[in-house]
């Protein structure tokens, strides 16, 4: 930084026609040093400050660096979570640049159009996102320039993600029919990449139109087309191809096969080092100890539990964490339906020990393992955690589905006064009101509340009746 400084300072006010380039580019320079170093306001001063100086420049090469700053402007803003400062800075590169007729500045302008698509859809405007990926189509479909195009396969990659999260997935399937109608026959690696991208997308829309063939179909044509190469975007693709041909059989009832698909993906990848290609091999061990435990084999499931968190549970990477922390769970709750209930708390104690970062993951966990603590007989365990689960479920939104349905359990495994006792003292004493309501009168009691809290008291009620009487079945 201080020699970027010293840049800027030496030949940010200097005449000479060179030395303005030379001083936005220190800027720009910065900037993204500071973002690097998780600076990120600083870094939107430094790309204002070479808007602010040359943004009015004629020079072609001041221009290009100026349309830069723009850009990694819109990332910082998106980092900083200022969403409409983000789409107002992408639309400046837009309007400024756009429409130009120079491709060395269209390349450093086109990167707008996806980080407004990326804020659009943070924002929760999706039409709207759409409407930018058809835009760079329009734009650009036609050009020769391969950055031009591989943003024009990337505006098609994002309609069809786009498109998945407005449930409109006959259309995500045309926008990668798209991408191989244009680029299909091509043999530039970034756009066969886009290529065996849009190939996948396609398998994982017919799984979710229920249309398993095709998408069977569809992963093994990635395989086919792609299998072979020792390019890591490409063993990406065919990674994922395969770990999703998975569900595509499991829906077919094909479970041997199934089974062998989860295999074949640790076989082939299973030495990996690139974090891309290893997370497929952590879903392939939880999907294949999942089957397992559906097809009540239980010693076998742990197996694959246990692999994946002895391969994978000190990986940094985000997501590999998350399906690690998934297989402790999936672990504990086959331990708890076998019986083996210090197993089970054992397994979730391992799991909040490595300090879970997703809240989910800590709530369904310390409702493990106090479910394995009552069935253990340990209220130490137990209390403890049910006080846990309370603490969080307020930073949760929405609530674990199941949020009703557990502490109803508890209720009737430590009755209707004790679990009013741990709500009333909770953080989530507000949130869980009904409940609370619907155990005082449980006790006896009379609680003046508001209707509405009143009538779902009165559902509540009769779920705890339902439970207890389908206990008494069970029991029986």
């Amino acid at each position: 930084l201080v020699s970027l400084d010293n840049a800027v300072r030496r030949f940010g006010e200097s005449l000479v026609p060179i030395f303005p380039e030379t001083a936005a580019s220190a800027f720009v320079s910065k900037g993204y040093t500071l973002s690097e170093m998780n600076r990120p306001e600083e870094a939107v001063a430094a790309y204002d400050e070479v808007i602010h100086r040359f943004g009015e420049s004629q020079r072609l090469a001041v221009l290009m660096v100026v349309a830069k700053a723009l850009v990694d402007k819109a990332l910082g803003l998106r980092a900083l979570n200022r969403l409409e400062e983000a789409v107002a800075a992408c639309d400046e590169v837009v309007r400024r640049f756009g429409e130009s007729r120079i491709p060395a500045l269209l390349e450093v302008a086109i990167p707008a159009f996806v980080n407004k698509v990326y804020a659009l859809r943070a924002l929760n405007r999706p039409e709207e996102a759409v409407a930018v990926c058809d835009e760079v189509v329009r734009r650009f479909g036609q050009s020769r320039t391969p950055s031009l195009l591989e943003a024009v396969a990337s505006a098609l990659g994002n309609k069809w993600g786009t498109l998945i999260l407005l449930n409109r997935p006959e259309e995500a399937l045309a926008a990668c029919d798209e991408v191989m109608r244009r680029f299909g026959q091509s043999r530039d690696p970034a756009l066969l990449e886009a290529v065996a991208s849009a190939l996948g997308n396609k398998g994982i829309t017919f799984g979710l139109l229920n249309r398993p063939e095709e998408a069977l179909a569809t992963y093994d044509e990635v395989v086919r087309r792609f299998g072979d190469s020792e390019v890591l975007d490409f063993r990406k693709e065919v990674a994922k191809a395969l770990v999703n041909r998975g569900p595509a059989l499991g829906a077919l009832n094909l479970r041997d096969e199934e089974l062998a698909a989860y295999d074949e993906v640790t076989h082939r990848f299973g030495e990996s080092r690139d974090p891309p290609v290893l997370e497929t091999v952590g879903t392939a061990l939880v999907n294949k100890g999942i089957v397992l435990d559906m097809l009540n084999q239980p010693e076998e499931a742990w197996t694959a539990y246990d692999e994946a968190t002895r391969r994978f549970g000190d990986h940094e990477s985000p997501t590999i964490r998350t399906q690690i922390e998934f297989a402790f769970i999936r672990k504990a709750e086959l331990e708890l339906r076998c019986g083996r209930h210090e197993a089970a708390i054992e397994t979730m104690t391992r799991a909040l020990d490595r300090n879970l970062t997703e809240l989910p993951m800590q709530w369904r966990s310390h409702l493990v393992r106090a479910q394995a603590g009552l069935a253990a007989g340990d209220p130490t365990v137990y209390e403890r955690d049910i006080e846990a689960m309370l603490a969080i479920l307020p930073k949760i939104d929405p609530l674990p589905t199941e949020t009703l349905h557990a502490l109803l359990e508890f209720v009737i495994d430590i009755g209707a006064k004790r679990m009013r006792e741990l709500i009333q003292a909770s953080p989530a004493a507000n949130l869980l009101l009904p409940i609370t309501t619907a155990l005082e009168w449980e006790l006896g009691l009379k609680p003046r509340v508001a209707r509405e809290v009143e009538e779902v008291a009165g559902d509540i009620r009769q779920r705890l009746k339902e439970l207890r009487e389908a206990r008494t079945d069970g029991v029986g």
